[in-house]
Formats: C-alpha cells, sequence, structure tokens
C-alpha cells in the first residue's frame, strides 16, 4: 500500500511536470485544448494506481 500510494505521488508530480510542458509547449491555458490529454493521463494513471496496489494485485492475477 506504501508503494502504491509513493507511485501516485509520483504520477501526480509528473503530471504537474507535464502540465507545464504541455502549456509552454502550446502556449494556451484553455482547459478545453488541455482536455483530451489531461483525460488519458488520469485514465493511465488510475490503472496503474489500481495494477499496482498491494491489495488488488492478487485478484489481478
Amino acid at each position: 500500500m506504501i508503494a502504491s500510494s509513493l507511485s501516485f505521488w509520483g504520477s501526480v508530480k509528473s503530471f504537474s511536470f507535464f502540465n507545464r510542458l504541455y502549456l509552454l509547449r502550446f502556449k494556451t491555458s484553455s482547459f478545453a485544448s488541455f482536455s483530451p490529454f489531461c483525460f488519458l493521463f488520469f485514465c493511465a494513471s488510475a490503472v496503474a494506481f489500481l495494477f499496482f496496489d498491494s491489495e488488488n494485485y492478487n485478484d489481478i492475477f
């Protein structure tokens, strides 16, 4: 459970980093242009969070 929370906070920090990179690259701060990237990233982080959760690890395999 500790490793899953660490991976979750790591994904949150990397999300804020990629958020800044995305906004710098396209030079826009409108949420409408950012929402597809945001949605895909949060889906991937949620799947990774469930996958690396120690309680759900035995249920997957």
